[in-house]
């Protein structure tokens, strides 16, 4: 029961920092596009 519980929290996990790469990802674009459009 233990075990399983570790997994998944670890599975979720992984997601979620999945999940804040991809946004965090789509941050520096956005940024980055807004520097070359003010340039």
């Amino acid at each position: 029961m233990q075990v399983q519980k570790l997994l998944g929290g670890t599975l979720s996990l992984s997601d979620h920092n999945a999940k804040i790469s991809e946004t965090y990802g789509m941050i520096k674009v956005c940024k980055y596009a807004d520097r070359v459009r003010y340039v």
